[in-house]
């Protein structure tokens, strides 16, 4: 079985190959001129939840002083740093539009002095979604669906 295309298929095919590679050089931006923030989280396979520092020690610190253009969240399956993990990065905007409307935890991590944002995984999808219609939104100042 060949993986070419047939002829009658090649221009959706073409389409496919160009909107992946437009991808595949945004992900290169990233990674070659973009900061990113990277936050491990051993825990998120036990809560089903992802941890957002906010303040530590009572100064702003994680997602409040973020320069980072991108966060990503290095879900790890223990503390083993010769194991793989899994990674989602995430534009910044997006992660400090979600996190206002996220419940918080205090006094956790770094000798109980932390205090996060929980955002909770199975709600991430509808949660970038209307991140991402608000920020259209704001910058065109059309209103589109939420998903």
């Amino acid at each position: 079985m060949s993986l070419k295309p047939s002829k009658e298929k090649r221009s959706q095919f073409d389409l496919d190959l160009e909107f992946g590679e437009f991808y595949e050089d945004q992900l290169a931006e990233i990674f070659g001129t973009k900061k990113v923030e990277v936050k491990a989280d051993t825990r998120w396979k036990d809560t089903g939840n992802l941890a957002v520092e906010y303040e530590c020690f009572d100064k702003p610190s994680g997602i409040s002083v973020t320069k980072a253009d991108y966060w990503a969240f290095a879900l790890t399956y223990g503390r083993d740093k010769q194991e793989e993990c899994a990674y989602m990065i995430i534009p910044t905007k997006f992660i400090k539009e979600i996190v206002k409307e996220k419940p918080t935890r205090l006094g956790v991590g770094d000798r109980n002095k932390a205090n996060i944002h929980i955002m909770a995984i199975s709600d991430l999808k509808h949660d970038l979604v209307k991140a991402y219609n608000d920020a259209k939104e704001a910058q065109s100042g059309t209103v589109q669906p939420n998903v």
